[in-house]
């Protein structure tokens, strides 16, 4: 394993622009066909390329496999696609109806849905694509941020000589970057606990008779 992850960076210093370029296309393909590997390969571009172009690469591929996604729902494959989240649809419908820019980087920021369901959802529920677009670009950067630091920190021991172990869990970057991770993770259930409000209905309006009598008792 340590060979193969010493043999990894060294072909990242040797070849950059062909092993990124090979990152980008994999990831992309990878949130296409909603293979549930996102957070593996945000990890490993924070191992390969360091913190802040491992964060750049995992956005950048993200966005195109989410965007692609999204296109490729709304085409011949919609029928099935529906069919697919049916059981989230109706968690997610108001939201995106409501605010489709905000609740795309929110979910993106949370990873309180599977990560195919936000790419594919949107599409079926009528958002358009500039806002998920720009929502998928910017809700990604934090959890991937803090994926990408904990793979740059594993990277740096094995470029150090060491060996990852569980010991590396207990440092204190590494239980700082677990804690962001959670935090975004239960910032919607702190906002709507702290912040909702429950908005009474507006009472359905009287038939016309009942106005006419009104007016006749006044």
């Amino acid at each position: 394993m340590e060979r193969h992850s010493k043999t990894a960076q060294e072909l990242v210093r040797e070849k950059p622009l062909q092993t990124a370029a090979t990152f980008v296309a994999g990831l992309t393909l990878v949130t296409l066909l909603c293979i549930p590997a996102v957070a593996i390969l945000q990890i490993l571009s924070g191992f390969l390329f360091g913190p802040l172009l491992g964060v750049l690469l995992s956005v950048l591929a993200q966005t195109a496999g989410g965007a692609l996604a999204f296109l490729v729902a709304r085409s011949a494959f919609r029928e099935s696609f529906s069919r697919l989240i049916g059981p989230y649809v109706g968690r997610l419908e108001a939201g995106f109806q409501a605010n489709a820019f905000t609740y795309v980087v929110t979910l993106r920021m949370t990873p309180v849905m599977p990560y195919w369901v936000v790419n594919v959802a949107p599409s079926l529920l009528g958002v358009r694509f500039r806002p998920f677009l720009l929502g998928t670009l910017i809700g990604a950067v934090p959890l991937t941020f803090v994926y990408a630091s904990f793979g740059a920190g594993l990277g740096e021991v094995v470029a150090a000589g060491g060996r990852p172990s569980l010991a590396d869990l207990l440092e204190p970057k590494t239980i700082a970057l677990l804690a962001a991770a959670l935090c975004f993770a239960f910032a919607p259930f702190l906002v709507r606990r702290l912040y909702g409000r429950k908005v009474n209905p507006p009472p359905p309006p009287s038939p016309p008779g009942d106005d006419e009598a009104a007016s006749r008792d006044r």
